[in-house]
């Protein structure tokens, strides 16, 4: 194998991260990357181990008993209208104890007549009515997940101040109960761990590549409020399903972190998530496809008054469709 022109980071010199490789054909060129790839994953972890430290779960910690998890939704864009624009809010409560669950489900109908909706003030009042929902069942959680950040980024909505502080007030309800608070994040782009090791992926993708199985990387969180309130943020590999790092956000006193990491990863679904996580937010997704019924009936009862251009798409070309978020 010939490896030529190897390049080293610039900044520290930890490892080489371009290499140049001379090949004869495309199966010669997969021969020798798949060749490379153990060192370089072994290298990673190396860098990880060192510099941040892999721990093992202690799978044997016990499970709380209720376990509530939170999410809401709502379309990726108000529907709009030629008198109106729609949106539609879903929040969902599950309780999981002794063996089932409980559903809670809460729905709300945003219009605008004459204007059109801001998507981020739709945003931000889902965060809100989300973190009311959870406030309202912290009391009676051992512990309480939500589906996302636990203190979301700002928008531009003049709602967005309210988000943060019910989501402060959440984090200090929970540690004044002594339970466990945890975002779970099925997307994460940050860089908090690739920072400290100095390597340019994200740190999702280097806590895929480095953790086995049964295994978590903690680190303090890198909020500042957050940290200050001793929240920690955890990557850690799934006992089954898919075999990426799931990223959690802790906000726990009373219970070792260890704990609470061993109890998401043992009640893993097929996504690898917490499948509490994955329940919760299929049940809200389910929800927020009435706002398709309720424009299709509001079409239909301004028909009979030939009022029914008032609820025509004010653009032509759009089709009647639900993303979510």
């Amino acid at each position: 194998m010939v490896f030529l022109g190897s390049l080293k980071n610039s900044r520290q010199g930890d490892w080489i991260v371009v290499d140049v490789i001379e090949f004869n054909d495309v199966w010669d060129a997969v021969d020798k990357i798949a060749d490379r790839l153990p060192f370089v994953s072994g290298k990673l972890r190396s860098l990880v181990e060192e510099r941040v430290g892999i721990k093992k779960l202690e799978i044997q910690a016990s499970s709380p008993d209720p376990v509530y998890a939170v999410d809401s939704a709502f379309p990726s864009s108000p529907l709009d209208l030629v008198g109106m624009s729609m949106s539609i809010i879903a929040v969902a409560v599950v309780m999981y104890s002794h063996g089932k669950t409980n559903v809670k489900r809460s729905r709300k109908m945003l219009v605008e007549f004459l204007g059109e909706l801001d998507q981020d003030y739709v945003a931000a009042l889902a965060r809100i009515e989300e973190r009311r929902h959870a406030l309202s069942v912290v009391d009676n959680a051992e512990m309480l997940v939500i589906d996302g950040e636990i203190l979301p980024r700002r928008g531009s909505s003049d709602l967005w101040p309210s988000v943060e502080q019910l989501s402060i007030m959440l984090v200090k309800e929970a540690i004044r109960r002594g339970i466990p608070l945890v975002g779970v994040l099925k997307r994460s782009y940050s860089r908090h761990i690739a920072n400290i090791i100095n390597v340019s992926l994200s740190d999702k993708a280097i806590a895929s590549l480095v953790l086995r199985r049964g295994e978590y990387i903690e680190v303090k969180h890198n909020q500042g409020q957050l940290a200050k309130l001793g929240c920690k943020i955890v990557f850690y590999k799934p006992l089954r399903g898919l075999a990426e790092a799931v990223k959690l956000e802790i906000c726990s006193r009373a219970v070792p972190v260890e704990d609470v990491v061993a109890v998401l990863a043992r009640e893993a679904g097929p996504t690898g998530l917490p499948w509490l996580i994955d329940l919760v937010d299929s049940i809200v997704k389910k929800e927020v496809v009435h706002i398709n019924a309720v424009h299709g009936l509001l079409l239909a009862r301004l028909a009979r008054a030939r009022r029914h251009s008032l609820v025509y798409h004010a653009n032509p070309q759009e089709k009647s469709r639900t993303r979510l978020l």
